[in-house]
């Protein structure tokens, strides 16, 4: 993952840069163990870093980088050996690598693709390359320190010791008349740069002047202004946006902003160290410089100096930088192998052929804040255009009191707090109302609260049943969210439609509900006169027949004494009885007309009506005295004396019954 190394003022650093360095062709692992623990040692470097583009890496050193014109190649020399390797963006790996036979000084890039370069080497030789390789070389006077393409005159312009500067024209194949500059005296010429717009080529050395040709007017072998510096100039650039901006960096480690029509700097930045600065460049932006020295790589703006958009301090000495494009990607080569890259999403987007790093810094920025670490927006509020429309504050987009974000805006938050203090000045008195009343609920849901009946729905009254049940036994609103559900738009068709309608006899829901083991019964299965008694009130069918013939026989064999009733109905019970035919029963013995009802109904242990009328007098009288069953005899009931009953041997047996109804009733088919 990538590390910031940098993070002022809401403005955060990326080295986007892989941490796998490897070993010089020139340095071999003895053993095989040797080799395979230096290669998990480049895993886990490479694991800590992202590589945005593969073996961006030199040898040993990086001394220059490059970008085409077309933005589509990186080129990047080192040493050692001496290389060159060019880099396609769009492919995000190597294209090609040269190795050439000299320290390369300087290189410059001929067409908009890669295919003509130029190099400066440090033998004085010129070398010149075509899409094939190496196509031919010319030697220079004196040694050159840096290198420059005219394009509107196809002249190479390369400037060094002395106060010479050597055209070498492209077209013609030969040397120019050199041009005498005053900005070399003392020692030579240190840097050179084209203004984009009126093509004018400005010289910079140690004369501590700036001297600007007009190519289209060489005759008079005089500069067209000048610009006294005062100190050593080692690095310079124009604006690319209009040409009318010069950055001017000094040995003694300021950096001088003009406008090249007035003779005074209106931007003075001190680097710091006091170190020669080796690059400075203007953002596309038009706001922004980026200067280095050897120990320091800051980006700062031009109508505030004081005030740095970020400074980073690498390991190694800086050699030189290069912005890509308009974009918060900066590249510097340095004295270490890696190509050291850093993205600032401040300074801008992530070029189109690594968007990814956009991706990967909200990630990481997520990863922060999910571990308690700041958040570059932590004091903003994020509002819509919607809201800004009711804050009355939609004229501020555009300005910097916003910031665009996904579909919306960053706002400061205490910007916000006022705009809504005057757009809803009673919003507070609310907001507070709310509170209290959020917290009276919560102290009376702590309470015993009596509990809530639930609502009678046309379909799955259980479902409704149960989780009020459940959601009594819960503290807060959990039982009013539990009857809200049937009124909620979503769900109400599930207690409306009968397609809805759970069936609780169904397999599936037994297997996934075997708690459930008592089918529901709805009210209309049964008829209205049936209610559902305990369990032990529910006799066996085959019982009910027994005691209908047992008390038929009771009033049959009456006896006077009590005792003797009770012993013989105990013999009975005991005396086992054949299961009789339900279609041999007769109508007299149930109390009404057979029919295929009430049989379905006996033999599913479900009571009739006669026959629970029939058990509810037996009842009765089995609790009654003697005095109480005679009594009844005056209305119409059969006549029952209890008496002993003489035995075999002349003792009387208790439990004999007999009966004076002359015509007892009829009962074909029992035993």
């Amino acid at each position: 993952m990538g590390v910031v190394v940098a993070e002022g003022d809401d403005v955060k650093v990326y080295e986007v840069t892989s941490r796998a360095t490897k070993l010089p062709s020139w340095q071999k692992s003895a053993t095989a163990k040797e080799r395979r623990i230096r290669r998990l040692e480049e895993a886990k470097a490479s694991a800590a870093g992202v590589q945005i583009l593969q073996d961006f890496e030199m040898p040993s050193v990086s001394q220059k980088v490059r970008l085409s014109e077309d933005e589509n190649f990186l080129l990047v020399t080192g040493t050692y050996a001496p290389m060159v390797k060019c880099f396609e963006v769009n492919q995000l790996s190597m294209k090609f690598q040269r190795n050439l036979d000299c320290e390369i000084v300087d290189f410059t890039i001929l067409e908009p693709d890669w295919k003509k370069l130029s190099f400066l080497l440090a033998n004085r030789v010129i070398e010149i390359h075509s899409q094939a390789g190496f196509y031919y070389k010319v030697r220079v006077p004196r040694f050159g320190r840096e290198m420059l393409l005219h394009r509107s005159t196809s002249e190479l312009y390369v400037c060094g010791e002395g106060e010479e500067v050597y055209r070498l024209n492209m077209e013609y194949g030969k040397f120019m008349a050199p041009l005498l500059t005053k900005s070399g005296a003392g020692g030579g010429n240190n840097c050179l740069a084209v203004n984009p717009i009126n093509q004018l080529v400005a010289f910079g050395g140690e004369g501590g002047v700036v001297e600007a040709w007009d190519p289209r007017d060489l005759s008079r072998n005089k500069a067209a202004g000048t610009l006294k510096i005062g100190a050593e100039i080692t690095a310079m650039s124009f604006d690319s946006k209009d040409g009318l901006n010069l950055t001017v960096g000094t040995g003694s480690g300021q950096v001088l902003v003009y406008d090249i029509r007035s003779s005074k700097p209106y931007a003075i930045k001190e680097q710091g160290y006091g170190l020669p600065i080796r690059s400075a460049k203007m953002h596309r932006d038009g706001e922004h410089v980026i200067s280095c020295d050897a120990k320091s790589i800051k980006a700062w703006s031009r109508s505030e100096t004081s005030k740095n958009l970020f400074a980073v301090e690498p390991k190694t000495d800086v050699n030189h930088l290069c912005l890509v494009g308009g974009s918060g990607l900066v590249i510097a080569a340095a004295e270490t192998s890696r190509v050291l890259s850093y993205y600032v999403p401040a300074l801008g987007l992530a070029p189109k052929w690594c968007s990814f790093l956009d991706n990967f810094t909200e990630e990481l920025e997520e990863g922060s804040s999910k571990t308690g670490n700041s958040t570059v927006y932590e004091n903003y509020r994020f509002v819509t255009m919607d809201e800004l429309k009711k804050l009355n504050m939609e004229h501020i987009v555009g300005t910097n009191l916003v910031r665009g974000y996904m579909h919306g805006y960053f706002m400061d938050l205490r910007l916000w707090r006022k705009a809504q203090e005057a757009a809803e000045p009673f919003a507070y008195e609310q907001y507070r109302k709310q509170k209290i009343k959020e917290k009276i609920e919560e102290e009376r849901s702590s309470r015993i609260a009596t509990p809530q009946r639930s609502k009678k729905v046309k379909v799955n009254q259980r479902v409704i049943d149960e989780a009020l049940k459940k959601a009594q036994k819960k503290k807060g609103g959990a039982a009013k969210a539990a009857t809200a559900v049937v009124t909620d738009d979503r769900f109400k068709a599930m207690f409306e439609e009968d397609v809805f309608k759970v069936d609780q006899e169904d397999a599936r829901y037994r297997k996934l509900h075997p708690q459930d083991e008592t089918p529901a019964v709805d009210e209309g299965d049964v008829d209205s006169d049936l209610e559902l008694e305990d369990e032990e009130d529910i006799p066996d069918p085959m019982q009910l027949l027994r005691e209908d013939a047992r008390g038929l026989r009771a009033d049959m064999d009456s006896s006077e004494d009590e005792s003797e009733v009770e012993g013989s109905a105990h013999e009975e019970r005991s005396r086992p009885i054949s299961q009789p035919r339900l279609y041999g029963i007769k109508a007299e013995t149930l109390g009404s007309k057979p029919d295929n009802t009430s049989a379905v109904r006996i033999a599913k242990g479900i009571k009739t009506s006669a026959s629970r009328r029939e058990s509810s007098r037996r009842k009765r009288e089995s609790r009654m005295t003697l005095g109480e069953r005679e009594s009844l005899n005056d209305r119409g009931r059969p006549s029952v004396v209890w008496h002993p009953v003489p035995s075999d041997d002349g003792t009387n047996v208790e439990g004999g019954v007999s009966a004076r109804q002359s015509e007892p009733p009829q009962i074909e088919n029992v035993e």
